[in-house]
């Protein structure tokens, strides 16, 4: 749709209607489904078991002490998973036909009337009355299956040539019954399959970096532990703006300041200061860190693999379209920067990229002062078994954990490097510098602590190996807690 509209606006035009089918899944009708599955060629006994579970579908409602019984005659079930192909084989007559009418004309071989996917439904044309025909046929083939559109709920635009420029306008579509398409102004988005589409700009970023902090604030806000607001963060709100980063396709600066908000939402949730290290946050788990996706990575390694994909589809007309819109010199500028070499055959050198740039992150973890000692831990699953489960730990100590790992104690020595004190003398015993080895191995006043939490390592260990049956005979040989 977005390189539709970069040729739409380059010559001849183009008219676009988002089609908003009403209650789509709802309304499909079981006497068109064994013909759209034999339509397909699907062996009989597939066809029939499907069928069957279409057949003498009944439900009862009962209210006040009577009893109704209702025949389902159209619907497909929710959350089966044939529903959603049940639904595309009877649209699939609807896109047959339209790709045989003219629609938008890219060149004297090839035209694209409908971009679908499910029940999101696109018509294009390069004038009015084509897309009107396309409109009104795709209204009469819905009328015959008992579904119709719901023009409320539509969006059209028109983008017309002028003298040496093009701009936006009403095409004033409307459907038989005289129900007028709504106009999307050239201000204004289509939203489709995740994606928002602006008539004017196409697929558009500038509300990227303030949808996502606002997501954010919501997610400090909500009643979850901080690791568990960690796991939000990773698993479910970065990858759904990765895929809209991708879409979008936005500048690199745009990028980067999505990095540095997540950054910064991080910090705040897990109490780290403001110098910690981006190696704790983007190295992998294996390797020490908290392993955050970098939408600097990976999305300009995702968008080179979907325009790679594209390139590669089968689909003549949409190579014609392609060609016209140059997407593949696109590609190849964006492969320059990630250093590949073009063409990409495979995407096995994308993804030694993206281990790459981890690889990176973890050199310029360890070269920092913060850094010493992190290679200690990388490549080793069990030492950093706790930022696999974070449930290993109370979520105080995970916090706690972090601070160490990153090299962020409150030791006077380490908030020396951010504050103007100047007596960095150990607050207990006074007589070295206060550092995280002298609290941990040297200060006289923190040997009880050392030694307490010595006994109970070694009652563990010893516990846990009696019970495997391995190490409970060798409990002796931590009896002395100054060994």
């Amino acid at each position: 749709m977005n390189e539709i509209i970069k040729a739409g606006k380059a010559k001849n035009g183009l008219v676009a209607i988002q089609l908003d089918i009403d209650k789509a899944f709802d309304t499909v009708p079981h006497t068109a489904i064994a013909a759209a599955l034999e339509r397909l060629g699907l062996p009989k006994w597939v066809r029939e078991s499907i069928m069957n579970s279409y057949t003498s579908l009944n439900t009862t409602i009962e209210y006040a002490g009577s009893k109704t019984e209702v025949s389902l005659k159209r619907g497909v079930k929710q959350g089966d998973p044939l529903s959603p192909f049940i639904f595309s084989a009877i649209m699939d007559t609807l896109l047959e036909q339209l790709e045989e009418m003219k629609g938008y004309v890219i060149d004297e071989s090839h035209s694209l009337s409908a971009l679908a996917f499910a029940d999101d439904l696109i018509l294009l044309a390069n004038a009015k009355a084509t897309a009107q025909n396309l409109l009104h046929h795709t209204e009469a083939y819905l009328n015959s299956l008992g579904m119709r559109i719901a023009a409320e709920k539509c969006a059209s635009f028109e983008i017309r040539h002028g003298k040496k420029t093009w701009y936006i306008t009403d095409p004033d579509l409307c459907l038989s019954n005289g129900d007028q398409i709504p106009f999307s102004a050239a201000d204004s988005s289509l939203c489709y399959l995740g994606g928002h589409i602006s008539p004017w700009s196409g697929l558009h970023y500038k509300d990227l970096v303030d949808q996502l902090t606002s997501t954010l604030e919501r997610c400090r806000g909500a009643h979850l532990k901080p690791h568990q607001k960690l796991s939000l963060t990773t698993s479910h709100i970065i990858p759904h703006f990765l895929h809209r980063a991708v879409l979008a396709t936005p500048p690199i600066t745009t990028i980067r300041a999505m990095d540095q908000t997540i950054r910064n939402h991080l910090k705040v949730v897990l109490h780290l200061p403001a110098s910690t290290p981006n190696g704790l946050l983007y190295c992998s788990k294996r390797d020490g860190g908290l392993g955050v996706p970098k939408l600097e990575a990976l999305a300009s390694s995702t968008a080179l693999k979907q325009g790679v994909t594209l390139l590669n589809s089968l689909d003549p007309a949409i190579h014609a379209l392609l060609q016209e819109t140059q997407l593949e010199n696109r590609l190849l500028s964006l492969a320059k920067a990630m250093r590949l070499q073009w063409p990409i055959l495979n995407f096995r050198h994308i993804d030694a990229y993206k281990k790459r740039m981890k690889a990176e992150e973890l050199t310029k973890w360890s070269q920092l002062t913060k850094g010493r000692g992190v290679t200690s831990f990388a490549d080793d699953r069990n030492g950093n078994a706790w930022l696999f489960n974070p449930n290993l730990l109370k979520p105080s100590r995970f916090l706690t954990a972090l601070k160490l790992r990153g090299g962020m104690t409150s030791d006077k020595v380490t908030m020396s490097k951010v504050t103007t004190e100047s007596n960095v003398k150990c607050r207990k015993c006074r007589a070295c510098n206060e550092t995280l080895a002298h609290i941990l191995g040297q200060c006289i006043y923190t040997k009880a602590q050392k030694i307490r939490r010595h006994d109970e390592i070694r009652d563990c260990v010893s516990k846990t190996g009696g019970q495997e049956g391995g190490l409970g005979h060798r409990g002796s040989h931590y009896s002395n807690p100054d060994r």
